[in-house]
C-alpha cells in the first residue's frame, strides 16, 4: 500500500526524474542544477510504493510582506505523478500530509501556480494574483527625452544587492510579495540563461532603478522593472527605447496591481492581456487573523465564520475579532455553530476577502459570503483594499 511522507534528501534524484518526465525538461543538466538548489531549500513530500517515488509535491518556505506584516508562506510547486499511478490518490494523500505538516510547523500561508484551478480549490486554494502582459510595436515606444544620470549594463553579481534593495523598497511588493532571500534571487535570475541586467545611476552615483531583460529573436522581453521614482522609471523606459532599431516588438509582463501603464504611452497601439495566475490559501486562520494588519479606526468587533475547509478542518469555526483604538487585535475561536451575527464563507471566499482580492459587497452579490449586514459593513472598513501582487513564481 502506498504511503505519503516527508522526503529526505536521498529522494531528490528521484524527484528530479519525476519532474523531468512530467514537465518535459529540455535543458537537462541546467534544469538539474536549478532543481537541486530548490529542493534543498524546500520541504519535500511524496507518495511511495515501497522505496519508489510515485507522486510528489515541493513546498518552499518564504516570508512575505503583507501590508507591513510578515507572514511565513510555503510556495508549492513541481506537483507531479507518473502516468501509471495517476488516479490512485497519491497527490491527495501527499497534499493532506503537506497541509497538516505546514500547520504543525506554524506556516501561515501557501501559494501555488495551478495547472487546474478547480483541482486546487478542493485543497482550499483560491485565485489571489493576476498578471498583465503588454505587447507594443517598437515604433510606438515612448520617447522620454534626456534624463539626468545614466544607465549602465552590469552582470548579476554587480546588481544583486541593488536589485534586492530597490525591490524591497517598492510598496507594490508589500501586498503579499516575497521578502526575497539571496539564494532565491540567484535561483530566479543568475541560474536562468539569457538574463541581462542594467541599472539606473543618478548623477550622485545612487542606484534607483533596474531592469532584467532578455533578447529573443525579434522581441525585447522585459522580465522585471524596479524603480524608486519617476526619474528612474523614465531612465529605464529610455534605455529600453534605445533598442527599438534592433527589435520589432517590446514585451513586458508584471504583477497586476489594479491599474495599468497604458496612460503613460503616447499611442493606444498596444496589446494588454490580463490573466489569472497564482492561487493561495490560509494555512491557519487563527494565526493569520491575530497578525492581520487591520486598518486603524475606532474600536470595533465582528465575527467571521469559516464554514468549510475539508483539508484543513482546524480552520472551521467562528472567530471573534476585537480591534482596539490603537489597532491591537484579539482573536478568540468559537465553535462552528456559535449563534452570533457572523460573516459566513468557505476558506476560499474568506481568503479572497482578507487578501483584498475581492471586496465584501462583490462576494455577497455572488453568494460567496453571506451574513450580518452590520458585520459586513464593519469588516469592509478594516480589511486591506489594494489588489494583492506577486512577482515571483514557484
Amino acid at each position: 500500500m502506498n504511503e505519503a511522507k516527508k522526503l529526505t534528501d536521498e529522494y531528490i534524484p528521484q524527484m528530479f526524474d519525476l519532474a523531468a518526465y512530467a514537465f518535459n525538461f529540455q535543458e537537462f543538466e541546467q534544469s538539474r542544477k536549478r532543481f537541486d538548489v530548490l529542493a534543498k531549500h524546500s520541504f519535500n513530500y511524496g507518495d511511495l510504493d515501497g522505496k519508489t517515488l510515485t507522486s510528489q509535491v515541493m513546498a518552499t518556505p518564504f516570508t512575505i510582506n503583507f501590508h507591513g506584516q510578515s507572514y511565513s508562506m510555503a510556495g508549492v510547486g513541481f506537483v507531479a505523478s507518473y502516468p501509471e499511478y495517476r488516479g490512485q490518490g497519491g497527490i491527495n494523500r501527499t497534499m493532506t500530509h503537506l497541509l497538516n505538516d505546514l500547520n504543525e510547523q506554524k506556516i501561515d500561508l501557501s501559494y501555488l501556480a495551478p495547472f487546474s484551478y478547480p483541482f486546487y480549490r478542493r485543497y482550499g486554494y483560491e485565485l489571489l494574483f493576476e498578471r498583465m502582459m503588454y505587447k507594443l510595436p517598437s515604433s510606438e515606444w515612448p520617447n522620454v527625452g534626456k534624463v539626468p544620470g545614466k544607465m549602465r549594463r552590469v552582470n548579476y553579481e554587480e546588481i544583486k544587492e541593488n536589485l534586492l534593495a530597490i525591490y524591497q523598497a517598492m510598496p507594490v511588493h508589500h501586498r503579499g510579495g516575497l521578502k526575497r532571500d539571496e539564494w532565491w534571487l540567484t535561483y530566479k535570475f543568475a541560474m536562468k540563461p539569457g538574463k541581462k541586467f542594467a541599472q539606473y545611476e543618478t548623477e550622485n552615483g545612487e542606484i534607483e532603478g533596474y531592469i532584467v531583460y532578455r533578447l529573443e529573436g525579434g522581441s525585447y522581453i522585459i522580465d522585471e522593472l524596479g524603480y524608486l521614482n519617476d526619474t528612474a522609471f523614465r531612465a529605464l523606459i529610455g534605455f529600453i527605447g534605445s533598442h527599438s532599431g534592433a527589435f520589432q516588438e517590446f514585451q513586458y509582463e508584471s504583477a497586476y496591481s489594479g491599474s495599468n501603464l497604458n496612460y503613460l504611452l503616447p499611442s493606444a497601439r498596444l496589446t494588454m492581456t490580463l490573466r489569472p495566475e497564482m492561487m493561495g490559501r490560509i494555512i491557519n486562520m487563527e494565526r493569520f487573523l491575530k497578525k492581520y494588519p487591520f486598518k486603524q479606526g475606532k474600536a470595533t468587533e465582528f465575527y467571521l465564520k469559516v464554514t468549510e475547509d475539508p483539508f484543513a478542518q482546524w480552520n472551521e469555526g467562528t472567530y471573534h475579532v476585537q480591534i482596539s483604538d490603537d489597532g491591537k487585535t484579539q482573536v478568540v475561536k468559537l465553535s462552528l455553530d456559535a449563534d452570533v451575527p457572523a460573516i459566513n464563507g468557505d476558506i476560499q471566499a474568506i481568503t479572497q476577502l482578507l487578501f483584498g482580492y475581492r471586496k465584501a459587497d462583490e462576494l455577497v452579490f455572488h453568494n460567496r459570503i453571506v451574513g450580518d449586514e452590520a458585520a459586513l459593513a464593519t469588516i469592509s472598513n478594516y480589511v486591506v483594499e489594494k489588489q494583492p501582487t506577486l512577482e515571483d513564481y514557484f
